[in-house]
Protein backbone atom coordinates (compact mmCIF):
# COMPACT_ATOMS: atom_id res chain seq x y z
CA UNK A 1 0.00 0.00 0.00
CA UNK A 2 1.10 3.48 -1.15
CA UNK A 3 2.08 6.02 1.56
CA UNK A 4 -0.15 9.07 1.19
CA UNK A 5 1.43 12.42 0.60
CA UNK A 6 0.41 15.05 3.51
CA UNK A 7 0.34 18.47 3.94
CA UNK A 8 2.45 19.87 7.17
CA UNK A 9 1.17 22.77 8.26
CA UNK A 10 2.38 24.28 12.23
CA UNK A 11 2.36 27.76 13.81
CA UNK A 12 4.28 29.11 16.18
CA UNK A 13 3.56 32.52 17.98
CA UNK A 14 6.52 34.88 18.39
CA UNK A 15 6.99 37.00 21.43
CA UNK A 16 9.21 40.00 21.31
CA UNK A 17 12.01 38.21 22.63
CA UNK A 18 11.99 35.55 19.83
CA UNK A 19 11.38 38.28 16.82
CA UNK A 20 15.41 38.50 15.68
CA UNK A 21 16.22 35.17 16.59
CA UNK A 22 13.45 33.93 13.93
CA UNK A 23 13.64 36.82 11.48
CA UNK A 24 17.46 35.77 11.27
CA UNK A 25 17.01 32.03 11.11
CA UNK A 26 14.36 32.23 8.21
CA UNK A 27 17.10 34.87 6.57
CA UNK A 28 20.10 32.36 7.29
CA UNK A 29 21.88 35.40 9.01
CA UNK A 30 22.82 33.01 12.19
CA UNK A 31 24.34 29.68 12.20
CA UNK A 32 21.79 26.83 11.24
CA UNK A 33 22.77 23.39 11.65
CA UNK A 34 22.39 20.31 9.23
CA UNK A 35 21.53 22.84 6.34
CA UNK A 36 23.75 22.27 3.33
CA UNK A 37 26.06 25.13 3.33
CA UNK A 38 25.77 25.70 -0.89
CA UNK A 39 21.66 24.92 -0.51
CA UNK A 40 19.46 27.59 -1.76
CA UNK A 41 17.10 29.80 0.46
CA UNK A 42 15.28 32.76 -0.87
CA UNK A 43 12.61 35.16 0.44
CA UNK A 44 10.42 34.90 -2.89
CA UNK A 45 7.50 37.71 -1.01
CA UNK A 46 8.33 40.87 0.97
CA UNK A 47 11.03 43.51 1.15
CA UNK A 48 14.45 42.65 3.35
CA UNK A 49 12.84 45.14 6.18
CA UNK A 50 13.47 43.29 9.45
CA UNK A 51 10.51 41.49 11.23
CA UNK A 52 10.83 44.17 14.06
CA UNK A 53 10.76 47.14 12.00
CA UNK A 54 7.53 46.28 10.28
CA UNK A 55 6.10 45.71 13.65
CA UNK A 56 7.50 49.15 15.02
CA UNK A 57 5.74 50.33 11.74
CA UNK A 58 2.15 49.24 12.65
CA UNK A 59 2.45 50.31 16.24
CA UNK A 60 4.10 53.91 14.57
CA UNK A 61 0.58 53.65 12.80
CA UNK A 62 -1.73 53.60 15.91
CA UNK A 63 -1.93 49.72 16.01
CA UNK A 64 -2.33 48.43 19.87
CA UNK A 65 -0.17 45.89 21.41
CA UNK A 66 -0.50 44.61 25.35
CA UNK A 67 2.64 44.44 27.23
CA UNK A 68 2.79 40.80 26.94
CA UNK A 69 1.38 40.56 23.59
CA UNK A 70 2.49 38.46 20.96
CA UNK A 71 3.67 40.90 17.86
CA UNK A 72 4.04 37.76 15.06
CA UNK A 73 3.09 34.28 14.18
CA UNK A 74 4.90 32.02 12.24
CA UNK A 75 4.21 29.43 9.73
CA UNK A 76 6.19 26.43 8.38
CA UNK A 77 4.61 24.66 5.75
CA UNK A 78 5.56 21.93 3.73
CA UNK A 79 4.59 18.45 2.59
CA UNK A 80 5.86 14.53 3.00
CA UNK A 81 9.67 14.14 1.80
CA UNK A 82 8.45 11.31 -0.66
CA UNK A 83 6.27 14.05 -2.59
CA UNK A 84 9.81 16.06 -3.25
CA UNK A 85 12.34 13.34 -3.64
CA UNK A 86 13.60 12.58 -6.76
CA UNK A 87 15.38 9.71 -4.73
CA UNK A 88 15.09 8.55 -1.56
CA UNK A 89 18.27 10.92 -0.15
CA UNK A 90 17.64 13.44 2.41
CA UNK A 91 17.82 17.27 0.48
CA UNK A 92 17.13 15.96 -2.77
CA UNK A 93 14.08 17.30 -4.45
CA UNK A 94 12.55 17.29 -8.02
CA UNK A 95 12.41 20.78 -9.01
CA UNK A 96 9.13 20.48 -11.03
CA UNK A 97 6.97 19.22 -8.24
CA UNK A 98 8.71 22.32 -5.72
CA UNK A 99 7.85 24.40 -7.88
CA UNK A 100 4.37 23.29 -7.63
CA UNK A 101 4.10 23.39 -4.42
CA UNK A 102 5.39 26.95 -4.11
CA UNK A 103 2.90 28.44 -5.99
CA UNK A 104 0.02 26.43 -4.49
CA UNK A 105 1.32 27.61 -0.88
CA UNK A 106 2.15 31.24 -1.47
CA UNK A 107 -0.94 31.90 -3.25
CA UNK A 108 -2.97 29.99 -0.23
CA UNK A 109 -0.91 32.73 1.83
CA UNK A 110 -1.54 35.67 0.14
CA UNK A 111 -5.43 34.86 0.01
CA UNK A 112 -5.79 34.02 3.65
CA UNK A 113 -3.62 36.38 5.62
CA UNK A 114 -3.51 39.44 2.56
CA UNK A 115 -1.69 42.48 4.55
CA UNK A 116 -1.24 40.04 7.61
CA UNK A 117 1.43 38.25 5.76
CA UNK A 118 4.86 39.92 5.89
CA UNK A 119 7.60 37.45 4.24
CA UNK A 120 7.88 34.19 2.90
CA UNK A 121 11.25 32.77 3.03
CA UNK A 122 11.67 29.19 0.82
CA UNK A 123 14.29 26.94 2.22
CA UNK A 124 15.78 24.26 -0.08
CA UNK A 125 19.00 23.86 1.93
CA UNK A 126 17.40 21.16 4.34
CA UNK A 127 15.96 17.64 4.05
CA UNK A 128 12.83 18.71 2.84
CA UNK A 129 11.65 22.23 0.95
CA UNK A 130 9.41 24.33 3.60
CA UNK A 131 8.63 28.07 3.37
CA UNK A 132 8.34 29.86 7.23
CA UNK A 133 5.67 32.56 6.18
CA UNK A 134 5.95 35.61 9.31
CA UNK A 135 2.27 36.94 9.64
CA UNK A 136 1.77 39.79 12.09
CA UNK A 137 -1.79 39.64 13.44
CA UNK A 138 -2.71 42.97 12.94
CA UNK A 139 -6.45 43.74 13.16
CA UNK A 140 -8.89 46.69 12.79
CA UNK A 141 -11.97 46.06 15.08
CA UNK A 142 -15.35 47.66 15.72
CA UNK A 143 -15.71 48.47 19.66
CA UNK A 144 -18.02 50.18 21.42
CA UNK A 145 -17.31 53.19 23.76
CA UNK A 146 -18.41 52.88 27.58
CA UNK A 147 -21.37 54.94 28.10
CA UNK A 148 -22.00 57.31 30.90
CA UNK A 149 -24.35 56.91 33.83
CA UNK A 150 -26.55 59.43 32.09
CA UNK A 151 -26.49 57.83 28.65
CA UNK A 152 -27.16 54.45 30.36
CA UNK A 153 -30.12 56.27 32.34
CA UNK A 154 -31.42 57.38 29.07
CA UNK A 155 -31.06 54.70 27.73
CA UNK A 156 -29.05 55.36 24.88
CA UNK A 157 -27.05 52.81 22.49
CA UNK A 158 -22.77 52.96 22.75
CA UNK A 159 -21.02 54.55 20.24
CA UNK A 160 -18.60 52.80 18.43
CA UNK A 161 -15.11 53.32 16.96
CA UNK A 162 -12.29 51.33 15.27
CA UNK A 163 -9.82 50.02 17.19
CA UNK A 164 -6.50 49.00 15.61
CA UNK A 165 -4.97 46.01 17.61
CA UNK A 166 -2.21 43.39 17.37
CA UNK A 167 -4.84 39.83 18.35
CA UNK A 168 -2.39 36.90 17.67
CA UNK A 169 -5.60 35.03 19.49
CA UNK A 170 -7.87 35.76 16.74
CA UNK A 171 -5.75 33.33 14.32
CA UNK A 172 -4.02 30.73 17.06
CA UNK A 173 -7.22 29.62 18.75
CA UNK A 174 -8.15 25.97 18.05
CA UNK A 175 -11.01 26.62 15.62
CA UNK A 176 -8.75 28.40 13.70
CA UNK A 177 -5.30 26.26 13.61
CA UNK A 178 -8.21 23.09 12.43
CA UNK A 179 -9.37 25.59 10.07
CA UNK A 180 -6.07 25.89 8.76
CA UNK A 181 -4.95 22.39 8.76
CA UNK A 182 -8.07 21.83 6.29
CA UNK A 183 -7.89 24.96 4.32
CA UNK A 184 -4.12 24.53 3.47
CA UNK A 185 -4.96 20.87 2.68
CA UNK A 186 -7.33 21.74 0.63
CA UNK A 187 -5.38 23.60 -1.48
CA UNK A 188 -2.46 21.29 -2.17
CA UNK A 189 -5.40 18.55 -3.35
CA UNK A 190 -4.25 19.31 -6.79
CA UNK A 191 -0.86 17.60 -6.40
CA UNK A 192 -2.40 14.85 -4.35
CA UNK A 193 -1.60 15.76 -1.21
CA UNK A 194 -3.63 15.06 1.48
CA UNK A 195 -4.68 16.43 4.88
CA UNK A 196 -2.98 14.48 8.04
CA UNK A 197 -5.20 12.43 10.30
CA UNK A 198 -7.67 14.59 12.48
CA UNK A 199 -6.94 14.58 16.29
CA UNK A 200 -3.45 12.18 15.87
CA UNK A 201 -1.79 11.52 18.81
CA UNK A 202 1.61 12.82 17.22
CA UNK A 203 4.00 16.01 18.45
CA UNK A 204 5.77 17.95 16.55
CA UNK A 205 9.10 17.85 17.23
CA UNK A 206 10.55 21.53 17.60
CA UNK A 207 14.44 22.25 16.48
CA UNK A 208 15.69 22.43 19.84
CA UNK A 209 14.52 19.39 20.76
CA UNK A 210 15.39 17.77 17.59
CA UNK A 211 18.54 19.49 17.70
CA UNK A 212 19.24 18.52 21.38
CA UNK A 213 18.66 14.99 20.23
CA UNK A 214 20.98 14.83 17.66
CA UNK A 215 23.64 15.88 19.36
CA UNK A 216 23.36 13.90 22.08
CA UNK A 217 23.50 11.12 19.23
CA UNK A 218 26.50 12.14 17.67
CA UNK A 219 27.71 12.78 21.19
CA UNK A 220 26.99 8.59 22.00
CA UNK A 221 28.12 7.95 18.47
CA UNK A 222 31.24 10.04 18.75
CA UNK A 223 32.04 8.17 22.15
CA UNK A 224 31.79 5.06 20.51
CA UNK A 225 34.23 6.13 17.83
CA UNK A 226 36.99 7.28 20.42
CA UNK A 227 36.76 3.84 22.56
CA UNK A 228 36.94 2.15 19.15
CA UNK A 229 39.96 4.19 18.21
CA UNK A 230 41.12 3.66 21.38
CA UNK A 231 40.59 -0.13 20.83
CA UNK A 232 42.58 0.24 17.80
CA UNK A 233 45.60 1.53 19.15
CA UNK A 234 45.99 -0.71 21.70
CA UNK A 235 45.63 -3.56 19.50
CA UNK A 236 48.30 -1.90 17.04
CA UNK A 237 50.27 -1.27 19.95
CA UNK A 238 50.15 -5.12 21.12
CA UNK A 239 50.72 -6.19 17.64
CA UNK A 240 53.83 -3.85 16.91
CA UNK A 241 55.45 -5.26 20.10
CA UNK A 242 54.53 -8.85 19.24
CA UNK A 243 56.07 -8.02 15.52
CA UNK A 244 59.11 -6.39 17.25
CA UNK A 245 59.62 -9.48 19.71
CA UNK A 246 59.12 -11.60 16.49
CA UNK A 247 61.99 -9.45 14.81
CA UNK A 248 64.34 -9.59 18.02
CA UNK A 249 63.48 -13.38 18.42
CA UNK A 250 64.90 -13.86 14.79
CA UNK A 251 67.77 -11.67 15.05
CA UNK A 252 68.52 -13.57 18.33
CA UNK A 253 68.18 -16.94 16.03
CA UNK A 254 70.28 -15.89 13.56
CA UNK A 255 73.18 -14.84 15.52
CA UNK A 256 72.98 -18.06 17.89
CA UNK A 257 73.20 -20.01 13.75
CA UNK A 258 76.20 -17.63 13.25
CA UNK A 259 77.75 -18.84 16.49
CA UNK A 260 76.93 -22.42 15.99
CA UNK A 261 78.76 -22.24 12.91
CA UNK A 262 81.42 -20.18 14.22
CA UNK A 263 81.87 -22.91 17.30
CA UNK A 264 81.93 -25.65 14.85
CA UNK A 265 84.42 -24.38 12.39
CA UNK A 266 86.83 -23.41 15.06
CA UNK A 267 86.60 -26.78 16.74
CA UNK A 268 87.57 -28.40 13.45
CA UNK A 269 90.40 -26.13 12.72
CA UNK A 270 90.90 -27.17 16.60
CA UNK A 271 90.99 -30.55 15.63
CA UNK A 272 92.75 -31.16 12.84
CA UNK A 273 96.10 -28.59 14.02
CA UNK A 274 95.96 -31.34 17.47
CA UNK A 275 95.59 -34.18 14.54
CA UNK A 276 98.47 -32.48 12.57
CA UNK A 277 100.36 -31.63 15.64
CA UNK A 278 100.49 -35.20 16.75
CA UNK A 279 100.65 -37.73 13.47
CA UNK A 280 104.22 -37.16 13.13
CA UNK A 281 104.93 -38.78 16.65
CA UNK A 282 102.58 -41.09 16.27
CA UNK A 283 103.83 -42.23 13.22
CA UNK A 284 107.30 -42.42 14.48
CA UNK A 285 105.82 -44.22 17.60
CA UNK A 286 104.45 -46.49 15.50
CA UNK A 287 107.41 -47.32 13.34
CA UNK A 288 109.10 -47.66 16.32
CA UNK A 289 107.03 -50.20 17.42
CA UNK A 290 106.95 -52.32 14.27
CA UNK A 291 110.44 -52.29 14.13
CA UNK A 292 110.33 -54.05 17.91
CA UNK A 293 108.03 -56.12 16.96
CA UNK A 294 109.89 -57.37 13.39
CA UNK A 295 113.45 -57.87 15.23
CA UNK A 296 111.28 -59.48 18.59
CA UNK A 297 109.88 -62.18 16.33
CA UNK A 298 113.37 -62.16 14.42
CA UNK A 299 114.90 -63.17 17.50
CA UNK A 300 111.98 -65.55 18.56
CA UNK A 301 112.35 -67.54 15.30
CA UNK A 302 116.17 -68.02 15.36
CA UNK A 303 115.50 -69.49 19.06
CA UNK A 304 113.04 -71.90 17.42
CA UNK A 305 115.84 -72.74 14.45
CA UNK A 306 118.41 -73.50 17.11
CA UNK A 307 116.10 -75.51 19.10
CA UNK A 308 115.18 -77.81 16.19
CA UNK A 309 118.87 -78.13 15.37
CA UNK A 310 119.87 -79.30 18.91
CA UNK A 311 117.50 -82.17 18.35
Amino acid sequence: MTKPLLASCRTQKIKYSKVRSADDHNRRLIDVKHRDPEGIFTRTFGDEKTLSSKIEEYKSDGYKIRKDGVPAIEIVLSASPEYFRKTGKAGDYNEEKMQAWRSKTEDFLKEKYGKQLTSIDLHLDESTPHIHAMIIPVFEKEKSRRRTNEQIDRGEKSSTYIAKVFDAKSLTSKRCLIDLQDEYASALKPLGIERGVRKSKAKHTTLKAYYGTMEHRVQRFNSKIHKLKKARSQIKSDVDEVLQEKRNLSRLEKSLNERRHLLISDTERAIESEVQKRLPGAVHAAMKDKKKAVELASKHQRKISKHDLDR
